[in-house]
């Protein structure tokens, strides 16, 4: 059986709004900038305005910044859980000879280590196929382990 991994970085959709006042913005500075005869702006405000029309195209094109500063996943294979919530937040792991029992729940999964320590995670933001899937592959590599899954 093979690992699960889930990506929790969302994707970004294409948003034909957003990359056109993107890229209206870059041309405003652009043409501000250099073409106009006209100084209304100081450097430091174009400055602005050009990077704030970087990121309305780059999240207009529907591609997600975060992913290239961090990860946010979970991982389900036959050697460990691990969690990772969110891009800011430490990865938790555990190996499947160390955990004691899994408790699925409506909105979360907590896992009992056989040291007394435990950690949960919740999986709302997941849609309900993936939850099922989720849900299924740990039942399923727990039993095939001897953990209690209640």
């Amino acid at each position: 059986m093979e690992g699960l991994y889930i990506n929790l970085v969302r994707k970004q959709p294409l948003n034909y709004l957003r990359l056109i006042a993107g890229l209206a913005m870059i041309g405003a500075t652009i043409y501000l900038g250099f073409y106009s005869n006209q100084q209304r702006f100081s450097l430091l405000h174009l400055a602005i305005f050009f990077a704030a029309g970087i990121y309305y195209a780059v999240l207009g094109a529907g591609i997600n910044p975060v992913k290239t500063f961090g990860k946010a996943f979970i991982l389900v294979n036959q050697n460990c859980i691990a969690v990772k919530k969110s891009i800011f937040s430490k990865s938790m792991e555990a190996q499947w000879d160390t955990i004691k029992e899994i408790q699925l729940n409506i909105t979360a999964i907590r896992i009992k280590l056989t040291n007394e320590k435990s950690f949960e995670f919740e999986y709302q933001m997941l849609d309900s196929d993936t939850i099922h899937e989720l849900k299924t592959r740990i039942a399923l590599t727990a039993k095939s382990k001897g953990i209690t899954v209640n």
